[in-house]
Formats: structure tokens, sequence, C-alpha cells
């Protein structure tokens, strides 16, 4: 977690460098703290703030988070609906060839990322969805990691540990994983009404 506020302010290039690092490194990055920290008092958030949120998401945070906005603000919800707005709109600038250079030279001995990585870039280069199954999540998360423009089926048989993995980021809009990205579980041990899952993309 960055804390936007204080960074911000004090440390701008080396709060660029924690998210750069924790990219690389396959961590979640949430930027938080201040974003929208006018909305407390006021109906509509300042220039710097807005920009704030974008260069976040430019960045590659994982989420930007609300505190005081919404714990004891005036408008919760329009603080929200601000956050919400900015960050779709920003992501729906960002094409893949604008994924952070360092992304995906750590997997150099890690075959599970080097397959999610190019698995990452085939989606962007066709268009097209990615399909994953997976036992504990990890390769979702993985994919999450690169951003693939397309969706992320995962398909589970232990739908606890790939739920874990609903968190992370999505490729199209990371701010609506669980509208769009689905962690469906497989019985396959037990055939019966839950041993299909349909659905439309």
């Amino acid at each position: 977690m960055v804390a936007r506020g204080d960074l911000g302010a004090e440390l701008p290039i080396e709060e660029e460098e924690i998210n750069r690092t924790c990219r690389s490194m396959g961590k979640a990055v949430i930027v938080a703290t201040n974003m929208l920290e006018s909305m407390i008092v006021h109906p509509t958030p300042t220039r710097a703030e807005v920009s704030d949120i974008a260069i976040a998401v430019r960045e590659g945070a994982d989420a930007v988070m609300l505190s005081g906005e919404t714990a004891h603000g005036k408008f919760p919800l329009k603080a929200v609906k601000v956050m919400h707005t900015v960050a779709l709109r920003t992501e729906a600038t960002i094409t893949g060839g604008e994924m952070p250079p360092n992304l995906g030279q750590a997997f150099k001995n890690h075959m599970s990322k080097m397959f999610a990585y190019h698995a990452t870039m085939m989606s962007n280069t066709l268009g097209i969805s990615t399909v994953v199954f997976t036992i504990t999540g990890f390769m979702a998360i993985l994919l999450g990691h690169y951003c693939p423009s397309g969706t992320i089926f995962a398909f589970s048989n232990e739908c606890t540990e790939a739920r874990n993995g609903e968190g992370r980021r999505r490729g199209g809009s990371r701010s609506e994983w669980q509208a769009t990205h689905l962690a469906i579980p497989v019985h396959s041990q037990y055939p019966g009404p839950q041993s299909v899952a349909a659905f439309e993309e």
C-alpha cells in the first residue's frame, strides 16, 4: 500500500519506483490516502486530485483507495463515483503497448510467469479472451498481473482458493474484475447440474 498523501508530496519519484518494483515482482499495489481529500467537504474534486488518480492508474496501481472521503466525508457516494469514472476513463486510454518495459523481465527462472506473460501477449495481439484452469488460482493472478486486454475466465475445482484472485488487476478494466472476470467452480468428481458452467461474454 502506497501512501499517496505523504509520498506524492515529498517523494513522487520514489512513489513511482515503488509501484514499478511491485509490478515487476508480481505484488499488488494499492495507492491510498488523500486521493480526493477535498471531497470530504466539497462536492467536486480539484484538478490535482483527478490527475493523481489518473497517474496512479497509468503507473499500474491495482487499486486506488478512498478513506476519509467515505468514512466521514459529506459526499461519500460522489467521491466513489468520481474515482470510479476517472479510473475507468483512464484505463480505456491505456493500450497494450504502454505496459511498463520491465513487465515480464522477472520470469527468467519461473516457468509459470513465462506462460502467463506470453499468453497475455497472444491475447493482446489477437484481441481474444483467456481461459485458465487452476487449482490454487495462482495462474489466474499471474495473468491478471500482466494485464491482458481480454477477459480472463478462470476455472477451478477449489472455489475458495480461486476467489482469492478475484481482487487482482484485470485487463480491459481493472476496476471491475468481478463484473467481467469469472472464477468458475468445476465439479468433475461428482457429475450433476453444477458440472456445466454457462456464461456469456
